[in-house]
């Protein structure tokens, strides 16, 4: 697909993705890009969106849920897309998936300082899969021409791939005394001790994917 081609199809999905989120304002204003771009080439309206409070760049698409959660992540790499090539310092869509974000080991949740209590919740496992995945995604579906099934979040949800590492992590949690949560609130105080000494904390996988290890700049037990 060539390049106009992309900044247009971009705006359109930006456009989907925002339905029914209350941004009606912006959906105008993506309606006044795409007219712009197919009377005279335009990019200017669009660039303006950005930098500044209440900017484009501070849209938030999706909920706390892991549906939502995917669906903000593929907002924010469409709008990168989109705002690479009204910028005009990319050629055509890139195909470099850390172009759309970079892929990391680290895998967040919250400990206990007192007691050592250990909790990831399954939102914070989510943000890991849409992180790690999601980039790849989205280069495969440009590859293919297929950038508008991104949107079918649900299904990148249950991919196998995803079902797989979703499973496997699952199970790594489980042997190191991990405390997997459906609840996604801020850890104010220890669930098991009550200790208001909890923090935010993190792991690594192992590069065999068989361990998760603490990271070196976790705060230090008491």
């Amino acid at each position: 697909m060539p390049n106009t081609a992309y900044y247009r199809l971009s705006l359109t999905l930006l456009q989907q993705l925002l339905e029914g989120a209350g941004y009606d304002n912006w959906i105008a204003w993506l309606n006044e890009d795409i007219r712009l771009w197919d009377e005279n080439q335009s990019t200017e309206h669009h660039l303006r969106a950005y930098g500044g409070m209440g900017s484009f760049n501070d849209v938030i698409v999706g909920s706390n849920d892991t549906q939502g959660l995917w669906k903000g992540r593929v907002f924010g790499m469409i709008q990168s897309l989109a705002y690479g090539l009204a910028q005009k310092n990319i050629d055509t869509a890139p195909l470099d998936p850390s172009f759309y974000g970079s892929a990391s080991e680290i895998l967040s949740g919250w400990r206990c300082r007192a007691c050592g209590h250990a909790i990831i919740t399954e939102i914070q496992l989510e943000q890991y899969l849409a992180g790690y995945f999601l980039p790849t995604f989205m280069v495969n579906y440009l590859k293919d021409d297929k950038l508008s099934e991104l949107l079918a979040v649900e299904n990148l949800i249950n991919s196998v791939e995803v079902v797989a590492k979703r499973e496997a992590i699952g199970q790594l949690i489980q042997q190191s005394n991990i405390e997997l949560t459906t609840n996604n609130q801020w850890l104010w105080t220890c669930p098991r001790c009550q200790s208001s000494e909890t923090c935010s904390y993190r792991w690594e996988l192992h590069e065999d994917g068989t361990s998760l290890l603490e990271a070196a700049d976790n705060l230090d037990m008491l």
